[in-house]
């Protein structure tokens, strides 16, 4: 699908669903820290979020399995610059944010819960170039690949008190 600022590709049902609940397994198992301020005070939690740093050697053995990575060929660039999972909580207010600034990079994430209902918020928002106006959204379904340019402003909206605890994404990030 064709943005204004850059284009969004979904791809549902592609993970097998053993690898699936492997994932998700590995997600609840993995050692999370807060990062993502730039203050030095753990008490200004709404601008930290748990994140568990994956490196490529995980990416390639958990997540580009069965020819998944040769299906992605034609959608994201060879390297990976970086992959970590996110733990999305009922109390945070994520932010707008871009991936990067140089054009031809590509962002992915999965989303990796096992269930999701629609009521339990969690999308992902992808905005226009001024960050203003809403461009394209897409609710948090298990099992869902979305890739986009890692130029476009983008956040994921706060989970509902009635979803599960944690939400889980897994995101690489792509250097063209």
């Amino acid at each position: 699908m064709k943005l204004s600022n850059g284009e969004v590709v979904i791809i549902d049902d592609l993970i097998p669903l053993q690898q699936q609940i492997n994932l998700y397994v590995e997600a609840c198992s993995l050692p999370y820290r807060l990062v993502g301020s730039n203050k030095y005070d753990i008490q200004d939690i709404k601008t930290q979020k748990p994140v568990a740093y994956v490196d490529q050697k995980w990416v390639v053995e958990n997540f580009f399995t069965d020819g998944i990575a040769g299906f992605l060929d034609d959608y994201v660039p060879a390297n990976v610059e970086t992959a970590y999972i996110n733990c999305g909580i009922h109390s945070e207010s994520p932010d707008v944010h871009v991936d990067s600034s140089r054009k031809g990079d590509k962002t992915l994430l999965y989303y990796m819960n096992r269930e999701w209902k629609h009521e339990w918020g969690g999308e992902t928002i992808l905005l226009g170039d001024d960050a203003q106006e809403i461009e394209f959204c897409t609710p948090y379904k298990p099992g869902r690949i979305i890739i986009f340019d890692s130029t476009i402003p983008h956040a994921a909206r706060q989970q509902s008190f009635a979803a599960p605890l944690y939400r889980f994404t897994l995101a690489i990030k792509f250097n063209a």
